[in-house]
This record gives structure tokens, sequence and C-alpha cells, in this order.
């Protein structure tokens, strides 16, 4: 357990780096999969399913 806080906290204790990154990666994830929803109901179900889209 206490080499999870020193990879979060690095060897000085101020090493933020990978939290910072983390949320970037998480952001850039959730928005693509997002884009990705968006663009697959407005494009695909119609197509599959015969109905337009709302």
């Amino acid at each position: 357990m206490n080499w999870v806080v020193n990879l979060v906290q690095g060897d000085q204790g101020q090493d933020l780096w990978w939290p910072l990154l983390s949320t970037v990666i998480w952001a850039a994830l959730t928005a693509y999969g997002f884009r990705t929803y968006r663009r697959i109901r407005t494009t695909v179900l119609p197509g599959i399913t015969g109905r337009p889209t709302a």
C-alpha cells in the first residue's frame, strides 16, 4: 500500500503530474465516448430500426 502513496506523491511529495494526467485522460475518453454515442445514435440506429431520430 505504501508504494501507491509513493507513486502518487513522488519522492518529494510534490509530484502531481500523474493525477493531472489521469484527469486529462479520463476527460478525453469521456468526451470521445459521448461523441461516439451521439454519432451512432443519430446515424446508425435510425438505419437499423427504421425510425427517424427524435
